[in-house]
C-alpha cells in the first residue's frame, strides 16, 4: 500500500505535465469531462513505473509488484476509454464542420 501511495505522489504531477504537453500537440475537443479523464489517465499511466520501482525496493514480491503496475495500467486504459466516449463525438463534429467538400473554386485553385 505504501508503494502505491509513493508511486501516486510521484506519478500524478508527472501525469499532469504529460497531459499538458499532449494538449499542446493535439487539442482535446470533448469538453471538461474529456480533459479530466485525459489527465486522470495520464496520471495513472505515469504512476505505474514509480509504483513498481518503489514496490521492488520495499521488498514486495514480484506478484505484488506486477499486480500494482498492471492494475494502474488497466485503470488508465479504462479512463482512456471513458475519455474517448466524450472526445469522439466532438472530433467527428469538428471534422464535419471543417469539411466543405470539393467546390469549383477549390478545383480551379488546386493546380490540377
Amino acid at each position: 500500500m505504501n508503494a502505491l501511495i509513493i508511486g501516486l505522489i510521484i506519478g500524478v504531477p508527472l501525469g499532469v505535465f504529460v497531459a499538458r504537453v499532449s494538449h499542446r500537440h493535439e487539442h482535446v475537443r470533448g469538453g471538461v469531462l474529456a480533459h479530466v479523464f485525459h489527465v486522470l489517465a495520464s496520471a495513472a499511466v505515469c504512476s505505474a513505473p514509480p509504483t513498481a520501482l518503489v514496490s521492488v525496493f520495499m521488498g514486495n514480491g514480484i506478484v505484488v509488484t506486477l499486480a500494482l503496475a498492471f492494475g494502474l495500467l488497466a485503470i488508465s486504459l479504462f479512463l482512456v476509454v471513458i475519455h474517448a466516449v466524450f472526445e469522439r463525438p466532438a472530433v467527428i463534429a469538428a471534422a464535419h464542420a471543417e469539411d466543405h467538400g470539393w467546390t469549383a473554386e477549390k478545383a480551379r485553385s488546386s493546380g490540377l
